[in-house]
């Protein structure tokens, strides 16, 4: 959608990963008329800048939003809960115990 030399283009959607392009005309915010949740982080990229994570905001207390400065940018949302970070490592370690455990009592049997 354009408004006065703005425009925002979805390139990519889906349920874990959205992909916009944005151009702002003045520092701004780009509104995603998505629910904020903790865990969505966005990669922003733009002309003559590297790739950097910035800060998801809420706007109107429920929306997703990020701010950027003028320029076209393109942003990607990346849902990463620490939450599933927590659980592969605490599933991990329990595999890993169940291992110990069969081959120790497997020798023990020995």
């Amino acid at each position: 959608r354009k408004l006065g030399g703005e425009s925002c283009r979805v390139i990519e959607y889906a349920p874990e990963r959205i992909e916009i392009e944005a151009t702002l005309s003045e520092p701004g915010r780009v509104i995603l008329a998505e629910q904020f949740y903790p865990g969505w982080q966005v990669e922003v990229s733009g002309a003559g800048e590297g790739r950097r994570t910035m800060a998801v905001e809420q706007a109107d207390c429920i929306l997703r939003a990020v701010r950027l400065p003028a320029g076209t940018h393109r942003l990607t949302f990346v849902f990463r809960p620490w939450l599933v970070a927590v659980g592969a490592a605490i599933s991990a370690a329990g595999w890993l115990a169940a291992g110990v455990w069969a081959v120790t009592r497997r020798r023990s049997k020995e």
